[in-house]
């Protein structure tokens, strides 16, 4: 998902591919979206990886909770027992640890999943939040732009998908509206001093050059 979206933005770094954030256009932007909504799915994506992948991100956002489950899930690196393991075991004590331990295994994906979609979600609510005072020139987002434009593009883009498959092609009941505006004014900015950068560099080399050719004639 993230390699899909970065290839986007690197062949097409001179213009803004993210306006509507809605099903039409990303359809229009992810033309197999259709034919391969697992792949644009971000539960599936997620549930795919190992634990110990899912494990090892998420516990770089939340170092703390699920600390005791993962210790001891990673103990065995993320393998359940399986049926006949348990079955050759005759201490009746050891064998219910292992029940449990695949019991713990089998949850802990689950509610870590469900964990980073609520995460999404209430990052969302909070950048929704964070973007209404812009969009209502409560904040002042001349002090904020610069510092924060690059970290502000890269969530919302890697969020996209989400955002976009959720929203139909009307106003009316549309998600994250205030995200979506800031992000146009933001990058609509940014692709204006990209340009104005690009042809201030192509202005000073065509001044070298010009310089070079003349001093060649002295």
């Amino acid at each position: 998902m993230k390699e899909k979206i970065q290839k986007l933005e690197l062949n097409n770094i001179e213009k803004n591919l993210f306006n509507d954030f809605d099903i039409e256009e990303l359809k229009e932007i992810f033309p197999d979206y259709d034919k391969n909504k697992v792949e644009y799915n971000y539960y599936e994506l997620i549930n795919k990886l190992s634990l110990e992948k899912i494990t090892n991100t998420y516990q770089f956002f939340r170092p703390n909770k699920y600390y005791d489950e993962i210790q001891l899930c990673s103990s065995r690196i993320f393998k359940p027992y399986s049926k006949l393991d348990i079955k050759n075991v005759k201490n009746e004590i050891e064998k219910n640890k292992m029940k449990v331990f695949n019991f713990k295994l089998f949850y802990l994906r689950k509610d870590i999943i469900a964990d980073i979609f609520s995460l999404l979600s209430t990052n969302l609510n909070k950048l929704e939040y964070f973007s209404m005072n812009f969009i209502s020139d409560i904040g002042e987002d001349e002090i904020i732009y610069p510092s924060l434009h690059q970290v502000f593009f890269a969530y919302v883009e890697i969020s996209y998908i989400y955002i976009a498959s959720k929203n139909k092609a009307t106003i009316k009941d549309k998600y994250y509206t205030n995200i979506i505006k800031l992000y146009t004014k933001w990058k609509k900015r940014y692709l204006e001093e990209l340009k104005r950068e690009k042809e201030a560099k192509e202005e000073a080399k065509q001044k070298s050059n010009t310089r070079k050719e003349t001093e060649k004639l002295l």
